[in-house]
């Protein structure tokens, strides 16, 4: 759902609205209100937001979230999911596995650069829903984070051959 901007959302510690429009995630209602958080920003639980002031997603809201990832401190640790209510749709634990097993820690790839050249890359950790890749730069070892939406765009496998 969304809150309006400028409505007010209810936590223990105050009004904690937004002046601009702002997607929360519902968990509960009473007769009067919604409740649960926003999806992004400090994490403040069991916030209440007047039903009046509630809308339900637009479609296009809902394409632009799914090609969403969210992250703490930087670490993009999932990817949004949303049905075409704009309800959370969960991950299984086998879509997770897939995901996770789509490379090899310590594989080598081959990673185009923004300037469209391609170089070698060690793939250091894998997540759900994409890949860090060590690849060297000017300034030394550095660290490519490539979204899984765009593995096909920025990842070239490489055959590895062994003989018996």
């Amino acid at each position: 759902m969304v809150l309006r901007g400028g409505s007010p959302a209810i936590h223990k510690l105050g009004d904690i609205g937004r002046e601009i429009d702002d997607y929360i995630q519902i968990h509960s209602e009473t007769d009067e209100y919604y409740i649960g958080n926003f999806v992004e920003g400090y994490g403040f639980i069991d916030v209440k937001y007047h039903k009046s002031d509630c809308r339900n997603l637009t479609q296009d809201e809902i394409n632009k979230m799914n090609k969403k990832c969210y992250s703490i401190n930087g670490n993009i640790i999932g990817k949004y999911r949303l049905d075409n209510d704009g309800n959370i749709i969960p991950w299984t634990d086998k879509e997770l596995n897939e995901k996770l097993n789509r490379f090899i820690i310590g594989e080598i790839v081959m990673i185009k650069r923004s300037n469209g050249e391609w170089t070698e890359g060690i793939v250091k950790n894998i997540m759900p829903f994409g890949v860090y890749i060590e690849v060297d730069m000017p300034q030394g070892k550095g660290y490519k984070f490539i979204i899984e939406d765009k593995y096909d765009t920025y990842i070239k496998r490489m055959k590895i051959y062994i003989n018996n």
